[in-house]
């Protein structure tokens, strides 16, 4: 018997129950992919837009394409892919989503998921049907993977192509924080589970900032950062001012539940990206730029939600810094 579902706020939380149930195989065309929250592995097909457009914007990752490489999945690039359908075993997903957390935290998706053995057997043809007859479909192999890790990815664009009006908010903050020693006390082991669930590259350094909803000043940064999101970290030792900007994404957020005093404690933790801007650069050049155009003073906020003007801002001088070597 067919049973259809017409999925919105509840999409995420079902498409994620259907792919990680290990009895179910998986055979996908999704346009873009940045997000490990429904995995592929061997026996899996997974047809994406790797193109190197899509890579060098973030709107797919060749670090969870290496993940799922690295899992055993069959995976294929195809520049220009639209498609968002996905099947499980014998039910199949088509909608609006792509698999990333800017669809899951930020985005209204709308999908249909349908148990039906005939339903999916035909989709799963037409996705197999794509791969035998596009021409300018690409296997992903070894060299694929290796080649587009070594694209740079420009962290802003998935905030540019939204073409947000002028003034209208980002899903990136900047937040002042003290630098202190990743690894050490009681987050040391939730950082390590962190970068074993979050992040394939096991060099990547993972950043957490505790956060309480009594303080004012992060109240916004508190109930409103999402996984995914970009924060520009301005680090400090101790009461000193700050030493560098440091650029990241938060890979996962969790509760303080080890706090006794504040039960109302947040931990984002943070994934680096490799990017540093030595502070009294960055500084320098927002006080010029404010010197004709009354943008921001970032000296005088502790967490802040930066909007398209202020992204570009910083955009343009963390692009034009010269290298910061960090301690």
């Amino acid at each position: 018997m067919s049973k259809l579902l017409v999925h919105s706020s509840t999409l995420w939380q079902k498409l994620i129950e259907l792919g990680n149930d290990p009895k179910l195989g998986k055979i996908a065309a999704v346009a873009y992919v940045s997000d490990n929250s429904i995995n592929f592995g061997e026996g899996d097909t997974l047809i994406v837009d790797a193109s190197d457009e899509a890579i060098k914007c973030g709107k797919t990752s060749a670090k969870v394409l290496q993940e799922f490489y690295n899992n055993g999945a069959d995976l294929y690039s195809l520049a220009g892919l639209h498609a968002k359908a996905i099947v499980f075993g014998g039910t199949a997903y088509i909608g609006s989503a792509n698999l990333s957390k800017n669809s899951q935290n930020h985005l209204l998706e709308l999908g249909v998921i349908i148990t039906d053995l005939e339903a999916a057997t035909n989709i799963v043809k037409q996705i197999k049907n794509i791969v035998e007859n596009q021409t300018n479909i690409i296997k992903i192999d070894d060299i694929f993977i290796s080649r587009i890790s070594d694209i740079f990815v420009d962290y802003f664009e998935a905030d540019k192509r939204r073409n947000l009006p002028k003034g209208e908010y980002t899903n990136a903050w900047a937040v002042a924080t003290a630098r202190t020693e990743y690894f050490s006390g009681k987050n040391s082991k939730n950082c390590r589970d962190i970068k074993d669930r979050m992040v394939n590259d096991h060099d990547a350094t993972i950043f957490p900032i505790q956060v309480s909803k009594k303080t004012k000043s992060y109240m916004e940064f508190y109930e409103k950062a999402k996984e995914g999101d970009i924060v520009f970290c301005y680090a400090r030792h101790e009461k000193g001012p700050p030493e560098f900007v440091n650029v990241t994404y938060i890979g996962n957020i969790s509760d303080d539940t080890n706090n006794k005093d504040d039960s109302e404690m947040k931990i984002f933790y943070c994934i680096e990206y490799d990017i540093y801007v030595d502070w009294q650069y960055f500084s320098q050049q927002i006080e010029l730029l404010n010197e004709t155009k009354n943008k921001i003073n970032f000296t005088s906020f502790l967490a802040k939600r930066l909007s398209c003007e202020e992204l570009n801002l910083i955009n343009s001088i963390v692009k034009s810094a010269p290298p910061y070597l960090k301690d």
